[in-house]
């Protein structure tokens, strides 16, 4: 008895009447240019010959391991908790896992040595980065990981210039920040208490930022930085503040901060938006419902890591970035609570 061939690449090109090139294009995910008709017939042949690539294989020809990096540089161990950073990592490998790429999550805390996690992403096909802490830090973290010569996608943050093989994606979080601040200046409102994660992060930094362009004149606007993931010193910090001076309104950098917010105000009596105008960031659904309704900025959190995979899948196949930046639009939500 002799063991049937398993079929080929030229195998199904010849079944499809296409070329190698096209079959190889289909199977790995790439169809820009290629018509409904052609695409469909070379997946059928797939399908009927029980085409599966030899990834090994391909591996050794490509010099490809199918994989993306994404290092997260954060202190707290339960980053992947944040629902931000969720909805990202979600987006980024649903996509990259349709095109037959797996995603490597590494987590990067800023005292911790980089030379080994340096060497680790060197398995990968490229690196993306979600990056915390000052900005001069989070630069020479980029100039780092450049070195490895890999595509290189950074998550959030604003460069000028954009070095050479490295592509921004981001949401636009200052458009979303002056709205939110207009709203507040249209109100007649100029003492604005702004509840912000004491670890820097880009974008919180042109949430600020849009924030004060919003104001105009900003006036009293007191900056209260807090433990994030740390629920119970959250609510210290806001009680403290709150015992102190009571503002005008709150501006909060996310949707969890404005429900601690509305919670801090009710344990001092005061109604949210009778006595303090509140208002949130991200408007994600797993950040479950406040009352009153925030007025927030939702957030294109999942469309940001499937737009990633599709510049990174892409910047594999044809060699480049077809952008070096790609910024998402973000979307106003009138509630109650501004």
């Amino acid at each position: 008895m002799t063991r049937a061939r398993a079929p080929t690449l030229h195998t199904v090109a010849r079944a499809a009447g296409v070329s190698t090139a096209i079959v190889s294009r289909v199977v790995n995910g790439h169809y820009h240019g290629m018509s409904a008709a052609t695409r469909a017939r070379v997946e059928a042949a797939v399908d009927r010959l029980g085409y599966f690539p030899n990834r090994a294989a391909r591996s050794l020809r490509t010099s490809r391991h199918h994989r993306i990096a994404l290092i997260a540089v954060d202190s707290s161990p339960e980053f992947l908790a944040d629902p931000f950073t969720t909805y990202v990592v979600a987006g980024l490998s649903n996509a990259l896992s349709e095109q037959d790429y797996g995603l490597l999550v590494q987590r990067l805390n800023r005292r911790a040595p980089l030379d080994m996690l340096l060497m680790r992403a060197q398995d990968a096909d490229a690196i993306t980065l979600f990056m915390s802490g000052p900005q001069d830090e989070r630069l020479v973290l980029i100039t780092r990981f450049r070195e490895l010569g890999l595509p290189l996608l950074v998550f959030q943050e604003t460069l000028a210039p954009i070095p050479d093989d490295v592509c921004v994606v981001r949401q636009d979080d200052r458009a979303g920040g002056r709205w939110l601040g207009e709203r507040i200046r249209g109100l007649g409102l100029s003492d604005v208490l702004a509840v912000v994660p004491e670890l820097a992060w880009p974008a919180i930094e042109a949430r600020l930022a849009g924030l004060r362009d919003g104001l105009d004149e900003p006036g009293s606007l007191t900056i209260l930085k807090v433990a994030e993931t740390d629920m119970q010193a959250v609510s210290t910090a806001l009680d403290r503040q709150l015992a102190a001076h009571v503002p005008e309104a709150i501006f909060a950098s996310n949707d969890q901060l404005a429900a601690q917010s509305i919670g801090a105000l009710a344990r001092i009596g005061r109604e949210v938006p009778a006595d303090v105008r509140v208002s949130g960031f991200n408007c994600l659904p797993i950040t479950g419902t406040v009352h009153p309704p925030l007025t927030t900025i939702r957030s294109p959190a999942f469309a940001l890591g499937t737009r990633a995979a599709d510049l990174l899948v892409r910047r594999l196949a044809e060699g480049r970035f077809e952008t070096k930046e790609l910024v998402l639009p973000v979307e106003p939500q009138a509630g109650q609570s501004l």
